[in-house]
């Protein structure tokens, strides 16, 4: 075989910087699977060699692993690692996750089917031994989750989901054409690339590829299948805001790119936050496809309420934004403060009986896991291996 002229069916692409720990593991636990027609790319940034040493040992032609210890921003990572995609199709994974044993298969039924984009329902997740919640300690810490799922695939309208999300100031973000997470056709994303002059069109590179990418798919479907086990570390983006240190100043998160720093909306709280990031990367994203139309449906009052009760210590880079609001919008802040809420009540309540007192749940929690690797062996006894080819054939695609 000609590796240099040779396209796999799938790209599966890992842009780390800085965890060795975590990449290692999440490195062999893609390559535990037996299927040769993908590819693992992996775009280290880290400014140490631990990385690279370790990747050294690894004989399997498959992993294509690239160190560039310049310092880049985040987005320059992202970007770098997926221009080396070859396959026909592309996921992103975090340098804490795993992808489940059939995505090489889940990746041809979307090839035989002319699928653009097929989502999950993430029905799996691992949280990482250092993992601390502030609220629950380490409760969630060494466990693997697996939840019910069916396997059924739904068909999605992009655009449809676009709103539903802005309309949801970003909450309801599952259902969007995603890269990360998600299996991205590769020629969809080289449209993007075309119109937007980048796959991240906006800070957080994840979601405004998401918000992009409704703009060119044309066919796209989720599925209730877990085939991504996303990992929660200590160190992670999760794992931070679990221990409510997903927070501070902007210019304080090197990471971020200074591109989107200097063009940063006047409607948005400068904040590292979740849901202020989100929300900037739908207003830069759409302004850069020439979509700003779309930006009037993004519920800001939703955005305020999520800062004001998570950043509490940032209250004057807050208080202009409520402050100059209209009355109306006010009324809609205060409704968003009270549903935002009552929703972390809810969460923290199924983390509980999930977790805990393991009622009123049917998902199965597997504990005393060391790592990424061993997470994604176990995961592959427990899930039943669905023949895609069979299962999807009945639904008359």
């Amino acid at each position: 075989m000609n590796l240099q002229n040779y396209s796999p069916i799938l790209s599966i692409v890992m842009p780390t910087k800085n965890r060795c720990e975590y990449a290692i593991k999440s490195i062999k636990s893609c390559l535990r699977i037996e299927n040769s027609n993908f590819e693992l790319i992996v775009e280290d940034n880290s400014t140490d060699n631990d990385l690279e040493i370790e990747v050294k040992r690894i004989n399997d032609p498959r992993l294509r692993y690239y160190h560039n210890a310049a310092h880049i921003d985040m987005n320059a990572n992202f970007e770098n690692a997926v221009q080396k995609a070859r396959g026909e199709y592309i996921t992103v994974i975090g340098d804490d996750d795993a992808v489940s044993n059939v995505i090489v298969e889940a990746a041809n039924f979307c090839n035989e089917n002319n699928i653009d984009v097929m989502v999950t329902s993430r029905p799996s997740n691992f949280y990482w031994p250092d993992f601390i919640s502030k609220k629950l300690g380490s409760l969630m810490s060494g466990k693997l989750i697996i939840k019910k799922y069916t396997g059924k695939v739904e068909y999605l309208d992009p655009l449809l989901k676009l709103k539903q999300c802005l309309k949801s100031g970003m909450s309801d973000y599952y259902g969007l054409p995603k890269l990360y997470y998600g299996i991205v056709k590769n020629n969809i994303l080289s449209l993007l690339k075309d119109s937007a002059g980048c796959y991240f069109p906006g800070p957080s590179p994840d979601m405004a590829n998401a918000i992009a990418l409704c703009f060119f798919v044309k066919k796209y479907c989720s599925i209730d299948y877990p085939l991504f086990i996303p990992g929660a570390c200590r160190k992670s983006g999760t794992g931070l805001g679990a221990q409510n240190k997903h927070t501070g100043r902007l210019e304080n998160w090197a990471h971020l790119s200074k591109k989107y720093l200097i063009n940063w909306s006047s409607k948005v709280p400068r904040i590292f936050s979740g849901y202020a990031l989100w929300a900037e990367d739908a207003i830069q994203a759409l302004k850069i496809l020439g979509k700003e139309e779309y930006i009037e449906y993004l519920n800001l009052a939703y955005v305020y309420a999520h800062c004001f009760v998570k950043h509490k210590y940032y209250i004057n880079e807050l208080r202009p934004f409520i402050e100059n609001s209209k009355t109306n919008l006010k009324a809609k802040i205060l409704f968003e403060l009270i549903k935002y809420n009552y929703q972390r009540g809810l969460s923290l309540l199924n983390n509980l009986f999930t977790f805990k007192f393991r009622l009123f749940s049917s998902a199965l929690v597997l504990s005393n896991i060391n790592d990424i690797y061993e997470a994604s062996i176990l995961h592959d006894k427990y899930i039943s291996k669905l023949d895609l080819e069979q299962k999807y054939s009945s639904l008359g695609v």
